[in-house]
């Protein structure tokens, strides 16, 4: 009865096993990692699920992707197991008994052999058998235990390494904090996907940092049904802390103020917006017309220092050949608004109907109100 290994050997179960089960199923393509095993050949195999329930069983015979074995090695219990229960070779304490009776027969027969050549044949012959076809950086016990970390228990390490990790199946949590750690310019994103699928994107966008806090903005992107890009709704600068909604831009809160003096990055609320609405220069809203007494000489040059704009509605009279009714921001540059002429310096008239601004200044050029003239402000 001979021991066989082979280095790298694993699988997932084709379909699941009961626990009195002597047939197991591998994938066929690994196949080809088992040994081939004669009459009395054997190796140990041990099967884990994603529970970390575990079972070493001793494989007696391998025809293409199917093994016979015997259950419950090892005082392990005989359990059922799921397919795409992970099983693989692994030296065992019952592996490690039988390299010693090897051990143990190898010295006997040197003992018994005067010849050396056949001696030293003899020891080819069994090391021959139990390496099988391992690569020769793992074909010495020192090169097997080095490459399990030395460690005696390595089956129960890894059995808690493996209990330790999060499964792909999903129904597992993870503990606080989580980190999505990588270069400048490099994407951190935590996918959001459906069948494979991307549906959101969240994280660090592109951009490489550049100092001064640029760079690695915090995005939200969107994917089509085919998993195809449509775009970033949601952008929030890692440097100013303002959030853009396709293109309008969310900050701190604008005060009327704000409004009235045209503050950038900033968003009104409803509040804001009535406060600087009530703040407007207007006219109606319950006012009256009226006729200032004495008239205002209209060739004056006047400022509307109230606080609103003014309605001016009334007739200009002039002699002359022309005469302009002018507004201005300055008091020194001006609008034609109006304007009248006659023929042969006869004189002549206009109607005057127009809205000056709170902070204006307007005159005409010539002639005087007539008696038609009123205002509101």
């Amino acid at each position: 009865m001979a021991l066989k290994l082979a280095n790298l050997a694993k699988s997932t179960l084709a379909s699941s096993i009961t626990s009195d089960a002597t047939a197991i199923f591998i994938q066929n393509s690994d196949a080809g990692k088992f040994p081939a095993l004669a009459a009395n050949d054997w190796h140990p195999a041990t099967i884990i699920d994603s529970a970390g329930n575990n079972e070493v069983v001793r494989v007696t015979a391998r025809n293409a992707a199917t093994l016979t074995v015997v259950r419950a090695q090892e005082n392990t219990t005989a359990k059922a197991f799921a397919a795409g229960s992970r099983i693989d070779i692994r030296l065992t304490a019952g592996a490690l008994s039988e390299l010693t009776t090897l051990v143990a027969a190898v010295s006997a027969a040197v003992a018994q052999k005067a010849d050396m050549t056949a001696v030293t044949a003899l020891v080819a012959d069994q090391i021959a058998d139990l390496v099988d076809s391992s690569p020769a950086t793992l074909d010495t016990l020192k090169e097997l235990a080095a490459a399990l970390g030395n460690d005696p228990n390595f089956s129960t390490t890894m059995l808690n390494a493996l209990a330790g990790k999060v499964s792909r199946n999903g129904g597992d949590s993870m503990k606080a904090p989580l980190s999505l750690d990588g270069a400048s310019g490099v994407e951190k994103m935590l996918r959001l996907t459906t069948g494979g699928l991307d549906r959101w994107k969240i994280g660090a966008v592109l951009d490489a940092e550049s100092g001064d806090n640029e760079g690695s903005d915090l995005g939200f992107f969107r994917f089509n049904d085919d998993g195809t890009y449509i775009d970033g709704p949601v952008r929030i600068g890692r440097k100013t802390g303002i959030t853009t909604v396709d293109n309008v831009r969310l900050g701190n809160k604008a005060s009327a103020a704000d409004i009235a003096a045209g503050v950038l990055d900033k968003f009104p609320d409803a509040r804001a917006v009535r406060d600087r609405l009530a703040a407007l220069p207007s006219f109606g809203n319950g006012q009256v017309f009226s006729r200032p007494s004495p008239l205002p000489v209209a060739t004056t040059i006047r400022q509307n220092t109230s606080p609103r704009a003014i309605f001016i509605n009334g007739d200009i009279s002039f002699g002359g050949n022309v005469s302009y009714f002018r507004v201005g921001n300055d008091g020194k540059n001006w609008i034609d608004y109006f304007w009248g002429f006659s023929q042969n310096g006869s004189g002549g008239g206009y109607h005057v109907t127009v809205v000056i601004p709170t902070g204006a200044w307007y005159y005409c050029t010539n002639g005087s109100w007539a008696t038609y003239y009123t205002e509101v402000s």
